[in-house]
């Protein structure tokens, strides 16, 4: 009975410390804010996304072939913002960004091998959370397709990451 009354007390010591421990409503709402996506980079996902299953095709810019750079151009171009057409390019637009700061609708940059520093592919960030990137890109064998990012493949050819969006 005393050690059942004790576990008891403990457990309400425990709810009612971390209670206490819990953010207030405007420390919430200023969390959520600021992690809030915008509805620019939701569009930039969105038309993304609605490439997925075209071919690839080397040079292609166009919803029946695209590479990896004419897809991010194709893209930002459906929302807009005129990129640059080659990978290497689009590289030096926007504002460099480090891989925990990504957010969607971000580029993301990769070489041809492990340790590489000339950009060769390109992704377009549709999802990141706590390190977990999710990309769209052109790939030469399967075509436009959403990957992720967290495996030794594509962590061993990552070279950087920008954001072309001014939000």
């Amino acid at each position: 009975m005393k050690k059942t009354l004790i576990y008891i007390i403990l457990a309400i010591a425990g709810l009612l410390a971390c209670k206490s421990n819990q953010p207030s409503t405007k420390d919430t709402t200023k969390q959520s804010s600021t992690t809030k996506e915008s509805s620019k980079e939701k569009e930039i996902v969105k038309i993304a996304r609605s490439y997925v299953g075209v071919k690839y095709q080397y040079g292609g810019v166009s919803n029946k072939g695209v590479d990896c750079s004419g897809l991010s151009h194709l893209v930002y171009k459906d929302a807009g913002i005129i990129l640059p057409r080659i990978s290497q390019e689009q590289s030096k637009f926007g504002k460099r960004v480090y891989i925990g700061e990504l957010r969607k609708g971000d580029l993301i940059f990769f070489g041809a091998k492990p340790g590489s520093k000339k950009i060769t592919h390109i992704g377009i960030v549709s999802y990141f959370n706590n390190g977990y990137i999710k990309m769209i890109h052109a790939s030469s064998s399967k075509g436009v397709r959403e990957d992720v990012v967290d495996d030794v493949y594509w962590r061993q050819r990552y070279i950087k990451a920008s954001r072309p969006l001014s939000i």
